[in-house]
């Protein structure tokens, strides 16, 4: 792999969509809504620890990403979380 995506191989371009390709396809479902890839079992999506929507369909993070909260909510932002 290192030689096929190295500086100046003429096929380098090539290799290198072809492994972008097969990471996308892996990891995102692109081609789905993520909530029904996940229904279905998509194995790249599972693998990274992605779970499955509530009941709504919404996804929530009872936990803040960083282990903490990042900012407070600005007092001019609307209830629908618009900027005023």
């Amino acid at each position: 792999m290192r030689r096929l995506t190295a500086p100046g191989h003429p096929e380098k371009d090539g290799w290198v969509s072809l492994a972008l390709f097969c990471n996308m396809a892996f990891d995102s479902a692109a081609h789905k809504h993520t909530a029904d890839a996940i229904r279905e079992g998509h194995p790249g999506l599972l693998a990274l620890g992605y779970k499955a929507p509530d009941a709504d369909g919404f996804w929530r993070f009872p936990k803040y990403g960083y282990g903490r909260k990042l900012a407070e909510l600005h007092p001019d932002t609307t209830p629908s979380g618009s900027p005023a």
